[in-house]
């Protein structure tokens, strides 16, 4: 996908906006692009890259807890209208957290932003090798 894509899906040209979609449309985007728990971190880099929100980060990689794999397992355990409440309990817990995690880590991301796109890359550690 072109980064321009990306960049309007985020909204990364209206900051407040940003900050309350990405918790919002980050699992969401988590349950389609589902590869594995570990193959979603390089992913979330690259949406971070993309412009998503920090909290978007954040509620992508708790998605984990919403793919289609472990809804199925869910419904096999729990039934289908168990899986339904967690899924929606895990969803709004997700987005909540990650949304309060970005308000609380702002201050400190806002010397982070561009104005080419949303968000710049994290800065880096300084170690090499």
């Amino acid at each position: 996908m072109p980064n321009a894509f990306w960049q309007s899906f985020f909204l990364t040209g209206h900051p407040v906006q940003a900050t309350l979609w990405g918790p919002i449309v980050g699992p969401v985007v988590a349950v389609i692009s589902f590869v594995c728990s570990v193959g979603n971190i390089p992913l979330a880099a690259v949406l971070w890259n993309g412009g998503i929100s920090f909290g978007g980060v954040i509620a992508f990689i708790f998605a984990d807890l919403i793919v289609i794999p472990i809804l199925n397992i869910y419904r096999k355990y729990y039934g289908l209208k168990m899986a339904g409440f967690l899924f929606a309990t895990f969803y709004v817990v997700m987005a909540v957290a990650a949304l309060i995690v970005d308000l609380i880590s702002a201050p400190s991301l806002s010397s982070r932003r561009s104005t080419r796109r949303g968000w710049s890359r994290p800065p880096s550690t300084g170690i090499t090798g």
